[in-house]
């Protein structure tokens, strides 16, 4: 269902992660597509904000996390189909301002060839005909879980740079100290150590 999903009423959490949920065969087999089963065990309580690649796969999944004992909730179902339309329409929006850019995009010199073609092409390519749907789409849901939750810590996989600038803005219009954790992909780096300070620290990372 696209209507709004309603957070669970013991959603509070010392972390909050956002990841993106492949599959419920990934899930089953490796666990979360970013970090594994890294934050899974319950100590520090955890709570997941996830993305899926596509709509039709919310039932297998849902399952997937429901097994593995993760209290979660999906992006898109938070905004409701008011919240959805409003993404919508400023997406679009967005769309135009950028076309009006196109022709201001400077040509391209490598070596002795100068190009005006391909830069104008990758801007068209990766600017305009990709509406920034799903990262507007995560800063909304983040702003409304964020409230629901109110983590110590906000992890996410830096690797997404359009999700990972959503996620950050919301965290600081919600809290501006509010600590936030990048994870390189997979989950086997440093990152932990940096989860562990903030924690127990309580200093912005």
């Amino acid at each position: 269902s696209l209507l709004p999903a309603r957070l669970p009423p013991d959603a509070s959490s010392d972390i909050l992660v956002c990841s993106l949920a492949l599959s419920a065969a990934a899930i089953d087999e490796r666990g979360d597509h970013y970090f594994g089963r890294v934050f899974d065990g319950g100590a520090p309580k955890t709570f997941w904000l996830y993305q899926l690649p596509r709509f039709e796969l919310r039932r297998d999944v849902e399952r997937a996390l429901t097994a593995a004992g993760r209290r979660f909730a999906f992006d898109f179902q938070l905004l409701g189909w008011r919240g959805a339309w409003r993404v919508l329409a400023l997406s679009s929006t967005i769309r135009r301002q950028m076309q009006r850019q196109r022709e201001r995009v400077p040509a391209l010199t490598i070596g002795g060839s100068t190009t005006a073609l391909f830069p104008k092409h990758f801007f068209q390519q990766l600017a305009i005909e990709s509406l920034p749907f799903a990262e507007l789409t995560m800063f909304c849901a983040a702003k409304k879980v964020l409230k629901a939750v109110g983590p110590q810590v906000v992890i996410y996989p830096y690797e997404e740079k359009g999700v990972e600038r959503a996620i950050l803005k919301a965290c600081r219009e919600h809290d501006a100290s509010i600590r936030t954790v990048g994870f390189a992909h997979a989950a086997h780096n440093p990152g932990l150590l940096y989860v562990q300070e903030a924690l127990d620290r309580k200093s912005v990372v």
